[in-house]
């Protein structure tokens, strides 16, 4: 492979498979298996940003493609939660997510009308939400009527709901008693030092293309990574594509602690000290 060609091979990204990921996968794959009853199973994928959450929708979506044709079959389907807890944005995005129209006049019963007709006309069999923690920052009672959509869109169309978010979303669902019972949780932890994150960073090291071994899994660079990464699989990516990058653009071909310090990174609390001191 050129050098050139290994470059956009860096840039283009990567799915790394691990255990935990692997398992809520699963699950995943089980939900959209599940029969239809009165009260179907739902699933709250929690984690801190850039720590895989999307990337794993993003990998279920793909590995469940909509189908064209006559009879369009869409089974999985994939939108943002609404920046604020508004019920009447979540049915446009749906419907967007869906290429059907909708008009700004409609009401709020109007457009749950339209959305459930149109997520039974493109076959939907499971919806999910990514980054709900956005739509649950408002006040209790705008939370809970929100929630009550998504509950709705569920129960009447008896599909599975997946939601995305932070901690945040979690504590915000399983605060309220009406709904902790209705959404399972799945955690995507922060990485430590453990044999698991070790043989991530192996992965890393194989799907990365340098002509010479890093030895990532090394005490001394493995320690270094996850300081600064901070432990979340996003920011492991960032570091690692950045410094193999430095390691051709340098010539040494593999990463040691002086690409990692030279390639430019900034953990994500450093940015976002940064951004606050604007």
């Amino acid at each position: 492979m050129t050098r050139e060609g290994r470059i956009a091979r860096i840039r283009a990204g990567r799915w790394i498979r691990y255990p935990v990921a692997d398992r809520i996968a699963d699950r995943l794959e089980a939900l959209l298996a599940s029969p239809r009853v009165t009260r179907m199973p739902n699933l709250l994928i929690v984690g801190d940003p850039n720590n895989g959450k999307t990337a794993l929708i993003e990998r279920f979506v793909r590995h469940h493609p909509a189908l064209g044709g006559t009879s369009p079959d869409t089974p999985v389907l994939a939108v943002e939660a609404p920046p604020v807890p508004d019920e009447r944005r979540l049915y446009q995005a749906i419907l967007r997510r869906l290429g059907t129209m909708s008009r700004p006049s409609w009401a709020a019963a109007r457009l749950q009308w339209e959305t459930l007709r149109a997520l039974v006309a493109f076959g939907v069999r499971m919806l999910v939400i990514d980054d709900v923690q956005r739509a649950l920052a408002g006040p209790p009672a705008k939370q809970r009527q929100l929630l009550n959509a998504i509950e709705h869109l569920g129960s009447e169309l008896q599909i599975p709901i997946v939601a995305a978010g932070t901690p945040d979303a979690g504590n915000a669902i399983h605060a309220d008693p009406q709904f902790a019972y209705r959404f399972d949780r799945a955690v995507l932890p922060r990485w430590t030092m453990s044999s698991d994150y070790l043989r991530l960073l192996a992965s890393f090291e194989i799907a990365l293309p340098l002509e010479h071994r890093s030895a990532l899994a090394k005490s001394g660079l493995a320690v270094n990574i996850l300081s600064r990464s901070e432990g979340t699989i996003g920011e492991i990516s960032a570091l690692l594509c950045g410094a193999a990058l430095a390691a051709i653009e340098r010539g040494t071909e593999r990463i040691t602690a002086v690409e990692l310090d030279r390639c430019g990174y900034l953990a994500a609390s450093e940015r976002r000290r940064l951004a606050l001191a604007l």
